[in-house]
């Protein structure tokens, strides 16, 4: 398992080129990602009889045109959330440590893994919709979108490209989702 993990980081890390590693994350993720959506698929829907509620589902009662939904869900949303839960929240978890004197420094020490674990639970709660099993599903997602953005926070030292990748993978998975979901409803 080592092994294979070490691949995946070296060919990840392999360029210095946004794009082509943005590429490289989407290829690395798409497999454990949609395995993730189908057993949540199997256990919540299949086997616990849960219906949760699709956040399409939820714009439309509020009456907003699908077009914005789209705009919202797929590239508004991803900023947002990426400010807030990734850049705000290590920013602030920094902050908070030279204050009380112990150094969160940007790598996988334990309190850096600790802020992952604060944006991932912040992002979880954040996406509360009408069932409370629903934060369950979110938060692996933001532990890996918190993961994206300390590794490339570590690996580059930019806030920036952190910043970017993540908001992009967070996108890419929205825009992803979307599409599943009209062919779904259609």
């Amino acid at each position: 398992m080592q092994k294979l993990i070490n691949a995946c980081r070296e060919f990840y890390y392999s360029s210095p080129n946004f794009v082509i590693r943005l590429l490289k994350l989407i290829v690395l993720s798409s497999i454990p990602i949609a395995l993730w959506g189908m057993l949540t698929e199997l256990i919540f829907k299949d086997l616990l009889q849960i219906e949760i509620p699709d956040v399409y589902d939820l714009l439309k009662k509020g009456h907003i045109p699908v077009e914005f939904s789209y705009f919202f869900v797929i590239l508004l949303g991803p900023i947002i959330e990426t400010l807030f839960f990734q850049h705000w929240t290590f920013l602030i978890c920094k902050w908070i440590g030279k204050k009380l004197q112990f150094e969160i420094s940007y790598g996988f020490e334990q309190n850096a893994k600790w802020a992952t674990i604060l944006s991932s639970v912040l992002f979880a709660v954040s996406h509360y919709d009408n069932h409370y099993l629903y934060p369950i599903l979110v938060f692996p997602m933001g532990l890996f979108l918190g993961w994206i953005y300390l590794s490339n926070l570590t690996e580059f030292k930019n806030k920036s490209h952190a910043f970017w990748m993540t908001a992009c993978f967070h996108m890419f998975n929205n825009g992803m989702a979307t599409i599943l979901y009209i062919v779904e409803n259609s």
